[in-house]
Parts: structure tokens; C-alpha cells; sequence
């Protein structure tokens, strides 16, 4: 429930259970009084009401029912609503409102559940993408047309993308893309096709078009990883494509790596030392 802006979780509602059962209990002894002064009203003013009359019990259940019933159907009514709102707020959350793409922690959240030694055996992709001259579409054409720059690349990449693959924005104009049971070389494939549908894009300001294009970093992963460690490689290859000329793609395979148990805070599963390979 949202009241003055602040929203209450009543999923975990025992005081509004027990509010309601006050109420509850306070509306049956008022009703009891009630009910001997309506059926003093109803025997014509008689000074006692005849206790032991059949009719008397009839007419205490059926007002009972229908004082108690708007309570319990007001509070179901006010549960679903809520259950309603809480799953809109969760999903406002895991999203970037300005793309659509999921939010960074939504993200790591899903990376972490999906590609770590319990979650996932089969190997997958992590691709960084950043989008090209960027400060330059915001200093010449104003953040207006940067953000439509933005957006119109948000969905050129999840047009790319299936439907086990997941899009965060994880920055500025930074995007981040798993891709699930993958190989190298469909990583690269992928990739490429996800540039070029970029490139092939632009922005409508008035008679012109402006160019947009990105640069890709990625890493095969074929074991389970941390964000953080698969990020890192995943970033020096973006700054690589970057710095090879932009609007290309760079993938490299990270080492095979020996999954290890920890309570590490990290997003993800924790490793050890990568292994030898010979």
C-alpha cells in the first residue's frame, strides 16, 4: 500500500491481522447491543426482548454476516491490491526506465543465479557494449537525441538476442548482454550481428541523420565465473575495440577455471586458480 508517497509491505501483515480482528471482535459487541435495541424494535417496544424466541439467533448470525463481511472483503481486496503493486514496484526496479533494458542489479542478480556451479553447467558469453562518440552526440545535439541514441541501441541489441539471452544497462551508455550456451564462436558471430544492427541504425533530428555505432568487448566463458572477474576481461577487450579504431568487436575465451565453495559477497560463484592447460 502507498500512503503519502511511502509504501508499506503488508505481505508480512500480522498487525493488520490483528487490526483486523479488533475491528472484527469491536463490530460483534457493538452489534450485540445493537441487535437487543433493534429487536426491542422489532417486538413493538417491548421492555425485554424474549431471549428463547427461535428467531433471535437467525437474525444474530445474519447481521453478523453482514457487518462482518465489507471488512474481510475490504482486506482481501486491499491484499490483492498490494500484491499487485509490490510485483509493479519489483519490476520498475529491475528495469532502466529510460531503455528497457534491465537494470545493473537486476542484471547481476540473474548473471549471478544463472551462470555460477549450482545454477549452470553449460557455458555462456558475457558482452560489454558501449556506444561510440557518445559525448559527442550529447555536446553537438543535446542528451534529447542522446537518450533516443540510447534507446533505439537498447533495442537493436535485444532484437539480436534470444530469449534465454538477457540486456542490462550497466552504465552511462553502457550496455551488458549474457548470452546462455554459447560457443566461441557463435559469441563472435552474435557479436558481430549486434554491431551491425547498430551501425545500420541512426537518429532522426530534423533533416538529418546522426551515425551511431558501438564498440563490443566479450568473453567466452566455458565455466562458471564472477561478474567481477568475467567483467574485467570483458572491459580490456572494450578498450581494445575502442582504441583499434571502434565499431568492431573483440571476444577472447577466459582460462578454464576450478570452482571453489566460498561466502564470498561477490555476484556470482567464487574460483580458484585457473588450470593449467597443456
Amino acid at each position: 500500500m502507498i500512503v503519502g508517497g511511502l509504501y508499506f509491505d503488508i505481505s508480512s501483515r500480522r498487525i493488520v491481522v490483528l487490526i483486523v480482528v479488533l475491528l472484527t471482535v469491536f463490530t460483534m459487541l457493538v452489534a450485540n447491543i445493537v441487535y437487543l435495541r433493534v429487536l426491542q424494535w422489532i417486538y413493538l417496544g417491548v421492555d425485554s426482548v424474549r431471549l428463547d424466541d427461535p428467531l433471535i439467533p437467525f437474525l444474530i448470525s445474519f447481521i453478523t454476516f453482514v457487518l462482518a463481511l465489507p471488512i474481510f472483503a475490504g482486506f482481501l481486496t486491499l491484499t490483492h491490491r498490494n500484491a499487485a503493486l509490490q510485483e509493479r514496484l519489483k519490476e520498475i526496479i529491475r528495469r532502466d526506465q529510460l531503455t528497457g533494458a534491465m537494470s545493473r542489479e537486476a542484471f547481476l542478480q540473474d548473471f549471478a543465479a544463472l551462470h555460477t556451479e549450482e545454477g549452470r553447467a553449460h557455458p555462456g558469453a558475457l558482452l560489454v557494449v558501449d556506444a561510440d562518440h557518445f559525448k559527442n552526440i550529447n555536446d553537438t545535439w543535446g542528451h534529447e537525441v542522446g537518450d533516443r541514441a540510447l534507446v533505439g541501441i537498447a533495442r537493436a541489441l535485444q532484437a539480436g538476442i534470444g530469449a534465454e539471452d538477457f540486456l542490462g544497462r550497466i552504465g552511462g551508455e553502457e550496455f551488458a548482454i549474457f548470452l546462455s550456451d554459447v560457443s566461441i564462436e557463435k559469441t563472435r558471430q552474435i557479436a558481430e550481428r549486434l554491431r551491425a544492427g547498430v551501425e545500420a541504425m541512426w537518429v532522426n533530428v530534423g533533416a538529418e541523420r546522426v551515425p551511431v555505432s558501438v564498440s563490443i568487448g566479450g568473453v567466452h566463458l566455458p565455466t562458471p565465473q564472477t561478474f567481477k572477474s568475467a567483467f574485467s576481461v570483458a572491459d580490456r577487450l572494450l578498450y581494445d575495440a575502442k582504441h583499434n579504431g571502434r565499431n568492431r568487436v573483440e571476444i577472447e575465451a577466459a582460462p578454464v577455471r576450478r570452482p571453489v565453495r566460498s561466502s564470498g559477497s561477490d555476484a556470482g560463484a567464487i574460483f580458484g586458480g585457473a588450470i593449467p592447460q597443456n
